[in-house]
C-alpha cells in the first residue's frame, strides 16, 4: 500500500470545504512541529506541486482557514491578526496536532476528513465578531491578495 500523500490530505480538505460553500484561504499553511516550530513539512491547502508523502513519526499541523466569502484578507495593525476584506466570517480549524502513525495503528490525534459541516458552521458562528476595520484608519491596514504558492 502506498503511503498517503500530503496532496491527498489537501484534496480532501479542499473538496470538503468547497462542496459545503466555504473557500480555503491559500495564503496560510499548516506546518511541521518538530525540533522547531513552523518547520517542514509545509501543508498547503490548495493545488501545488508538493508531492511529499507522509511518513511515520511526522508531526504537523493542518490548520486550514475556511472563509465564507472571498479568500482575500487584511492584516490588522498588530501585524498578526488576519480578517476577511468582505467582513464575512472565517475560522482557523485546528484541534491538537496530527501525528502520522504506523500503517494499521489507530491514532486518535488524526482528524477525520471531510470535516462535519455542522461543526464548521458552529465554529464560524462562535468565532464571528463585528468587523473591526471600521475603527482603524485605512493607513493602518494592508490588503493582501497573494498568488497561491508555486515552486518555479
Amino acid at each position: 500500500m502506498a503511503a498517503p500523500s500530503v496532496a491527498a490530505l489537501r484534496c480532501a480538505l479542499f473538496h470538503s470545504a468547497h462542496s459545503n460553500g466555504f473557500c480555503v484561504c491559500p495564503n496560510f499553511i499548516g506546518h511541521g512541529i518538530g525540533s522547531y516550530f513552523h518547520g517542514h513539512p509545509e501543508i498547503w491547502h490548495h493545488a501545488n506541486d508538493n508531492d511529499l508523502l507522509m511518513e511515520e513519526g511526522m508531526s504537523f499541523t493542518i490548520e486550514p482557514i475556511l472563509m465564507e466569502g472571498t479568500s482575500e484578507f487584511k492584516i490588522l495593525s498588530d501585524k498578526w491578526t488576519a480578517i476577511s476584506v468582505d467582513d464575512k466570517r472565517l475560522q482557523k480549524v485546528c484541534s491538537g496536532k496530527s501525528r502520522v502513525a504506523a500503517h494499521g495503528t489507530p491514532s486518535p490525534a488524526l482528524p477525520s476528513l471531510p470535516l462535519p459541516v455542522s461543526a464548521l458552521r458552529a465554529k464560524l458562528r462562535r468565532a464571528h465578531t463585528p468587523p473591526r476595520t471600521a475603527f482603524l484608519p485605512q493607513t493602518q491596514t494592508s490588503t493582501h491578495t497573494l498568488a497561491p504558492y508555486s515552486r518555479t
